[in-house]
């Protein structure tokens, strides 16, 4: 099938995300590290793409640094809250539309985080320079709505740990597969919860990065549009993961309030 397709012309799981962070659990950071100057990147420029129909891209570099290209600010709302499309609404019509180039350095202080330290620091950041240079305002809610549970099947799950170093990769090859080299959880279940139109919360408990292949063809046509049958039971068998239907707690956000950037 294919994903559904944004309203700011991104389609999820065929944008590719090369991250080295970000869990859809977020980590908490240590009240020595939460202060104004490491909460916001040393050095951030932002300006607008040369045209408005250029190919999505977001890098999470090493060290918290961010590399964006042609996106727009509904994308960089879904990546620093790490969301999907159907749980940010509201906004005026050009944050769906007008494209921008986003560089931002980390400060050095950012190399002495742990993993989840590093990892909530620069969503953080990223946070607020959307409040800061976009002047964004947003209000959260929570609902608690069907979804989907992932585990790992008792027999243990199959797939490769690495920590070869290297930019963590999810790639959609066609309709039916999905590769991934050195990728955490947090990735492959954000493809799941768009793939599947619901929640998926992750209690697989994993937290290393993996290599592995998934490949979920069906028996007999799916139409387009609808969630394959297909695909949780290949989960099961291929990777030793189970998807199980529950109710889950989803973050909603509400755009109460932005304007386009100030100068860099």
């Amino acid at each position: 099938m294919k994903p559904p397709r944004s309203n700011h012309g991104v389609q999820w799981p065929l944008l590719l995300l090369y991250v080295c962070l970000i869990r859809l659990t977020m980590p908490t950071i240590s009240s020595a590290q939460n202060n104004a100057d490491t909460m916001r990147f040393e050095v951030a420029s932002i300006r607008p793409a040369s045209s408005n129909d250029g190919r999505p891209s977001i890098q999470f570099l090493p060290g918290g640094s961010i590399k964006a290209t042609n996106v727009t600010v509904r994308l960089l709302i879904e990546a620093a809250y790490n969301v999907r499309e159907d749980q940010v609404t509201g906004g005026e019509d050009w944050l769906d539309h007008d494209q921008f180039v986003v560089t931002a350095k980390a400060p050095e202080s950012q190399s002495k985080l742990s993993g989840d330290e590093a990892t909530a620091a620069t969503l953080k950041r990223l946070q607020n320079l959307l409040a800061d240079r976009f002047a964004l305002v947003l209000k959260q809610e929570t609902k608690r709505q069907a979804g989907y549970a992932l585990t790992v099947d008792k027999a243990g799950t199959t797939m490769e740990a690495t920590t070869e170093p290297g930019k963590p990769m999810l790639r959609q090859l066609g309709r039916w597969q999905l590769r991934a080299q050195g990728a955490p959880m947090w990735i492959f279940v954000q493809f799941l919860g768009v793939h599947l139109h619901e929640s998926v919360d992750d209690q697989t408990g994993l937290t290393g990065r993996y290599n592995f292949s998934l490949n979920w063809m069906p028996d007999t046509p799916q139409p387009i549009g609808t969630p394959e049958d297909s695909l949780g039971p290949a989960m099961k068998e291929q990777l030793g993961l189970k998807l199980t239907k529950q109710k889950v707690e989803v973050p909603f956000y509400i755009i109460q309030g932005a304007s386009k950037p100030t100068e860099n």
